[in-house]
C-alpha cells in the first residue's frame, strides 16, 4: 500500500522531503554530552547504527561513511550515505554542529558520487 502511494506521488512529481523525513530527529540514545564535535556525533551514530536507522524511519539502508565526491577539482566527503529503498534514492547526511552550507553543481543538482 505504501509503495503504491509513493509510486503515485512520484509519478505526479509530488514526493517532497517532508513526506519522507522527520523533523526533528531525537538522538538522545547516542548518549552524547552537552559539548561534542562533528566526529563524535558520526562515531556515536555508527556505534548505534540500528537505533539511528529506526529513528530515520522505514526504508533506509546504510551505504557508506566518508564517501568521496569531487566538485570542480575540490574534494569533499559525505559523512554518512544511505539508500532509501522506496524512493530509490541516495540520501546524503552531512553532520554539522554549526551552520550548514549546501554544495551544488552548476546546474543546481548535487554532484555525482566519485569513485
Amino acid at each position: 500500500m505504501i509503495r503504491h502511494e509513493l509510486s503515485a506521488l512520484r509519478g505526479q512529481d509530488q514526493l517532497t522531503p517532508e513526506l519522507v523525513f522527520r523533523d526533528p530527529y531525537v538522538l538522545d540514545f547516542l548518549g552524547l554530552k552537552d559539548r561534542y564535535l562533528d566526529k563524535d556525533l558520526e562515531d556515536a551514530i555508527l556505534r548505534e547504527l540500528k537505533s539511528f536507522l529506526l529513528e530515520l524511519g522505514a526504508g533506509f539502508a546504510f551505504f557508506a561513511r566518508q564517501r568521496h565526491i569531487q566538485i570542480d577539482n575540490d574534494d569533499f566527503y559525505i559523512d554518512l550515505l544511505f539508500y532509501h529503498r522506496s524512493l530509490h534514492r541516495l540520501i546524503a547526511i552531512d553532520l554539522k554542529l554549526g551552520n550548514f552550507k549546501a554544495v551544488q553543481g552548476p546546474d543546481g543538482a548535487l554532484p555525482a558520487l566519485a569513485g
